[in-house]
C-alpha cells in the first residue's frame, strides 16, 4: 500500500514550568508532530507518567478500529540514522536521574528549576564507579537529549529538577 503522504516525524520534548504561587515547578512532556515542515499539532501532558497513559489510549485505539501495521514502513528518507547508545549512557542516565534531573529545552531555562554541571563535575561524581572521559560524558549527554548552556561564565551540561521545590 502506497502512503498519500510522508511518514510523519515525532518529537518529544520537555518544558518546566514554576506556579509563582506555590513555587512548584513541574516539567510538561509536549509531543509535537510534523511532516515536510508542516506543523500537524502539538499535545502538552500534565507529567512523564501520562505518557504511559496516552500510550494506552492509542494502543485501544488501534486494537478497537483493527488498524493494520503495515509492514514494514519505510523509514522517512530525511530522518537522521539511529545510533547505539554510547557505552556509558546507561551509568550517566542512572546518575542523573537518582539526583533528579532530566533533559531540558534551553529555552526554558529557570535558575531555580535547573542547575548547570560540567562533564568534568560529571566526571568527579562517578570517580569511584567509571573512568570517563570528557568525550565519554558529552557523547552521552548529547544522546540522553542534554544540551549544553552558558550562565554566569559557567559553560556545562542544562540539568533540568524534576523535583519540586529545587
Amino acid at each position: 500500500m502506497n502512503r498519500p503522504y510522508p511518514i510523519p516525524a515525532i518529537e518529544i520534548d520537555a518544558n518546566v514550568y514554576e506556579d509563582d504561587d506555590t513555587g512548584l515547578v513541574t516539567i510538561h512532556p509536549i509531543i509535537r508532530a510534523y511532516t515536510q515542515a508542516t506543523s500537524l499539532g502539538t499535545l502538552a501532558l500534565n507529567q512523564f507518567e501520562d505518557l504511559h497513559v496516552l500510550r494506552n489510549a492509542i494502543d485501544q485505539y488501534i486494537e478497537s478500529h483493527n488498524i493494520l501495521n503495515p509492514s514494514p514502513m519505510k523509514k522517512d528518507s530525511s530522518a537522521p540514522e539511529e545510533r547505539p547508545a554510547p557505552q556509558f549512557a546507561p551509568i550517566i542516565h542512572g546518575y542523573l536521574s537518582a539526583s533528579g534531573f532530566a533533559p531540558m529545552n534551553p529555552g526554558n531555562f529557570n535558575p531555580k528549576g535547573m542547575a548547570i554541571r560540567s562533564s568534568q563535575e560529571i566526571i568527579l561524581d562517578l570517580a569511584d564507579m567509571v573512568d570517563l572521559t570528557l568525550n565519554d560524558v558529552a557523547e552521552s549527554m548529547l544522546h540522553l537529549g542534554y544540551s549544553t548552556y552558558v550562565s554566569e561564565d559557567k559553560v556545562g551540561w542544562l540539568l533540568g529538577s524534576v523535583r519540586s521545590g529545587e
